[in-house]
């Protein structure tokens, strides 16, 4: 019996001493992860305390105490070495960028067309300041969007959407402790766009976006391009192909109709009489038309409309019926393809490149129409000058002798003279296809080399205008 006592005790001991081994060690991994948490979690500076050191949300609250969204941040500089064009005063500039998701579309017929973007924009604020105390960067203060001042960007060209109705539930904010306030918002705006359709459909486009201040004027706030190397609390501007940083596009942007050549990012000023003047950015987009599709459905079918107008002259110069019905048809044909591509494109007052293609298509195709019409016209004139188009009379009229002595001809000499002049109209009524022939062979070569020459000419000056460079667009 003691032997069974004395076990139990020892299992008993050994479980104990196991249970008490373990609370220690999770005890002191629960007193190191305390520590590492109060660690990082800290946001004063060495040698400074506060209650709020380890609680970031109640040190940015105590900012907006007394902290007034309708007075815009001031920063007052020294004047003394700033150049011409750099503002030496208290405005706050504001550095703007773009990032394009999308074109959602672009219309040739309403002047316009759509981008989806994310506009980010950053000033420094010296009433959030706190460098001096606290460490900390990019914390998060949406939720203090209706307490902090904001920029009044708009899109001057704007002809639906507004960046600031649009993007409201779609917003970020960011604040570091020197503070520098970094805003976000996604926006999707339909924007103007003048469009020159010269060169229509080798043409090239330049769409512009751009925005400015709606009631800060250049001595309260600029606007700045985003500097990549960091803000600039002087906003001194920066020129050049540098400034093109500042847009950049989505790595799966396409466009069905457009290919995006080109950027270029510049600043504008807008001086009014009566409110002064105020700084606006703006960005222009050199857009490429992509006229594969019209090379399809326009310059293809119309290449053979002609062509096929051109297979009349080998038709025999008397199948009258055969050659005016291939005629009109091909004239139908070109005027019903070209009023439905044309019935896609605005109403400009000017000519377009497709309209001299299908205008010279349509004058080959008339020609060769009119060509018969001509042929056919002279051909039966000059019979019937020759007296080779008989009209009403008959073979017998020809045949039978005018004079008084009709009733002494027998029959037999009547029908001999009857069977010559059938032979002699049979040999010479021919004879009038034979201008008609040589007219219709010289058509046959000079049509398709005069409208191979229009090709070579019409191709070398269209495609030829996209090619010239442009120094402002760098991509």
């Amino acid at each position: 019996m003691l032997n069974d006592l004395e076990r139990k005790y020892v299992s008993s001991v050994n479980r104990v001493t196991v249970c008490t081994n373990q609370i220690s060690m999770t005890l002191r991994i629960l007193l190191q992860v305390m520590l590492v948490n109060s660690a990082l979690g800290s946001y004063c500076l060495e040698g400074f305390t506060s209650p709020d050191c380890n609680n970031l949300e109640g040190i940015l609250s105590k900012q907006f105490v007394n902290y007034s969204r309708y007075e815009r941040p001031k920063y007052p500089r020294n004047c003394s070495g700033h150049g011409d064009n750099d503002t030496c005063n208290d405005a706050v500039f504001v550095e703007v960028n773009f990032f394009i998701n999308a074109f959602s579309s672009i219309s040739i017929v309403d002047m316009d067309y759509q981008i989806d973007l994310l506009l980010r924009q950053r000033w420094y604020d010296p009433r959030l300041n706190v460098s001096d105390r606290y460490s900390y960067t990019d914390a998060p203060i949406h939720l203090y969007m209706r307490d902090i001042w904001l920029p009044d960007l708009f899109f001057r060209n704007a002809k639906s959407g507004n960046a600031q109705s649009n993007a409201s539930p779609n917003t970020l904010a960011w604040v570091s402790s020197s503070g520098m306030i970094t805003y976000s918002q996604k926006i999707s705006v339909c924007l103007y766009c003048h469009m020159q359709l010269w060169d229509f459909p080798m043409d090239t486009q330049f769409c512009s976006a751009n925005i400015g201040s709606y009631g800060y004027s250049t001595k309260d706030m600029e606007f700045r391009w985003w500097n990549q190397d960091g803000y600039d609390i002087d906003g001194r501007k920066r020129n050049g192909s540098v400034l093109n940083t500042a847009v950049t596009f989505g790595g799966d942007l396409r466009l069905n109709e457009f290919d995006i050549l080109a950027h270029n990012c510049s600043y504008c000023y807008k001086a009014y009489n009566a409110t002064g003047n105020f700084t606006c950015l703006n960005v222009e987009f050199k857009l490429g038309r992509k006229f594969g599709f019209y090379m399809i459905y326009a310059y293809l079918p119309s290449l053979l409309v002609v062509l096929i107008a051109w297979m009349s002259f080998l038709i025999d110069c008397d199948a009258t019926a055969a050659r005016t019905s291939l005629g009109l048809l091909t004239v139908i044909s070109l005027i019903t393809q070209s009023a439905a591509v044309l019935a896609q494109l605005p109403r400009v007052s000017y000519i377009k490149a497709i309209d001299i293609w299908f205008f010279v298509c349509f004058s080959f195709v008339v020609s060769a129409l009119l060509e018969f019409a001509f042929v056919n016209t002279a051909a039966r004139q000059e019979a019937r000058n020759r007296g080779w188009v008989l009209g009403d009379t008959s073979i017998d009229d020809l045949a039978t002798p005018t004079s008084g002595n009709e009733s002494s001809q027998s029959p037999r000499r009547r029908s001999r003279a009857r069977k010559k002049v059938s032979v002699r109209l049979t040999k010479t009524l021919p004879i009038y296809c034979l201008t008609a022939r040589r007219l219709d062979r010289l058509f046959a070569i000079f049509y398709p080399v005069c409208f191979g020459v229009f090709n070579v000419i019409y191709w070398s000056i269209y495609l030829g205008n996209g090619s010239i460079p442009d120094d402002r667009f760098r991509r």
